[in-house]
């Protein structure tokens, strides 16, 4: 079993390498049924068993204070990979509050699960985080689960009440949405989970790029156009160079809303989160397939013979989500999309001696 699953958060990599079964000479995976395979399955057997049981109970119309310390839990026996028996247990914890998230943020029953359904191949992917998680994405994109360490569990759920009033007062918050945490038990080892919403929608290209910002100011060294873009994946504050430009009210509103967020975490110690931006380029065709949308609507008409397989009820790309903004280094229209991160890491004794170390 993965080291990870005992919340230690050295040697996940090398755990993982002796959990599969693989080929010492080509490395190539083999054999019928991979481990990770199988964790990923049992972790989405319990989503689909806890969701389903508290998704088809009759929902509250308002949250208890004992709701923010509920817990519920299903155990059943289940095959390893070496075909011995073992105990399986998970546990969903404050499952009407998370169910009431889901509901404010518009995700249905039947999206939910039909996004959480198993691949033929299943892995487990390491964050280029410092705390080595690991996550699972569904195969639509929509969701993942992302493992936690034990700190980040207990500043969740200490965050949960306040979080949960903070989305009812700011639907179009811009912090990440977290739609459950669960921990799942296979004999002695233990692995906490969060199931989030992905930051982008799916079936969007981020053909702009994706950027990790924390807002430190960069570090001496070459320029970017002088030793170009290093990172793995999401680009860095050090790595941009380009402004975005928005209008009056999408600046405003973004002001206003980074405050609220900010000032939540704030008030709960929380610190090294990260903004995530996503960036779209707005196509021709876009654009055109818009203003065809919109001359519907406001004609008043559902359909019309010049604009063939157009309807004034289609989604266009301005209405996905994101700020539409002016790239000025390319000189091109982008949606942003924007999400705080990484939002459950307290500014401890150990975080401070941390900081003062840097100096």
């Amino acid at each position: 079993m993965l080291q990870y699953l005992g919340l230690a958060a050295s040697g996940v990599q090398e755990e993982i390498s002796e959990a599969l079964d693989v080929d010492a000479v080509t490395g190539a995976v083999t054999g019928q049924m991979r481990r990770q395979d199988q964790i990923v399955a049992d972790i989405i057997a319990g989503i689909r068993h806890s969701v389903s049981v508290h998704w088809l109970s009759t929902p509250k119309q308002e949250l208890l204070p004992e709701d923010f310390l509920e817990s519920s839990s299903v155990e059943y026996s289940m095959p390893y990979h070496d075909g011995t028996w073992g105990t399986y247990k998970f546990r969903d914890y404050c499952p009407q509050v998370f169910g009431n998230i889901r509901k404010m943020c518009g995700v249905t029953f039947q999206d939910f699960l039909k996004s959480w359904c198993l691949p033929k191949t299943a892995a487990l992917e390491e964050s280029t985080a410092r705390s080595g998680s690991m996550f699972y994405k569904t195969p639509d994109k929509k969701y993942f689960f992302k493992t936690m360490l034990g700190p980040e569990v207990d500043t969740l759920l200490d965050l949960l009440k306040d979080y949960h009033g903070h989305l009812t007062r700011h639907p179009n918050s811009f912090l990440v949405r977290i739609y459950g945490m669960m921990r799942i038990s296979i004999g002695p080892w233990k692995c906490f989970l969060q199931i989030m919403g992905n930051a982008f929608p799916s079936g969007v290209a981020l053909d702009g790029g994706v950027y990790d910002l924390k807002g430190r100011k960069p570090k001496p060294g070459k320029s970017l156009d002088e030793r170009g873009v290093v990172s793995q994946g999401a680009i860095k504050d050090n790595e941009i160079n380009f402004r975005l430009l928005f209008c009056e009210a999408s600046k405003n509103y973004f002001i206003d809303q980074i405050h609220f967020d900010v000032e939540l975490l704030k008030s709960h110690d929380i610190m090294d989160y990260s903004l995530l931006l996503g960036l779209h380029t707005v196509t021709a065709e876009e654009k055109e397939h818009a203003a065809k949308v919109f001359a519907l609507r406001d004609s008043g008409r559902h359909s019309a013979e010049e604009y063939p397989g157009v309807l004034a009820t289609d989604k266009t790309i301005y209405e996905i989500g994101g700020l539409i903004s002016l790239h000025l280094g390319g000189k091109k229209q982008v949606l942003v999309f924007l999400s705080i991160i990484d939002n459950l890491t307290k500014f401890t004794f150990t975080k401070q001696m941390a900081n003062w170390l840097k100096w």
